[in-house]
C-alpha cells in the first residue's frame, strides 16, 4: 500500500480496488474542445486516424500528470519534451477539427 509522502503538496489519489496511487491527469481532451463537442465526437467515430491523436494526446496529459505529481520520476528536459508534444498533438486535432465540416 502507499504511504503518502509528508512533503507532497498535492493530494494523492488511490485507486480503492488495488491502492495504488493513480496520478492526475491535465484536462482530458474532451474538456479542451468541449466548444467543438459535437466535430470532435463525429470524428473520433469516423477517423481511425484522429481517434489514435487523441489516444496518443490522453497517454500524454496522463504522463505528464504523474511526472508532475511525483509519482514518475522525470528529469526536466524529459518533461519539457512531453509537454511540446502534447502542444503539438493539441494543435494537431484543433486543425483536424477546424477542417471538419458541421454537417
Amino acid at each position: 500500500m502507499n504511504v503518502p509522502d509528508p512533503d507532497r503538496t498535492e493530494p494523492q489519489i488511490q485507486d480503492e480496488d488495488t491502492g495504488f496511487a493513480i496520478a492526475p491527469a491535465l484536462r482530458s481532451v474532451e474538456e479542451e474542445f468541449a466548444g467543438q463537442a459535437a466535430s470532435f465526437a463525429r470524428l473520433k467515430h469516423r477517423d481511425q486516424a484522429f481517434r489514435r491523436l487523441v489516444a496518443y494526446y490522453t497517454s500524454l496529459s496522463h504522463n505528464i500528470g504523474a511526472m508532475e505529481s511525483g509519482l514518475e520520476p522525470a528529469s526536466a528536459e524529459f518533461l519539457a519534451m512531453l509537454k511540446n508534444q502534447h502542444s503539438q498533438t493539441r494543435d494537431e486535432i484543433s486543425a483536424a477539427l477546424a477542417q471538419t465540416p458541421l454537417y
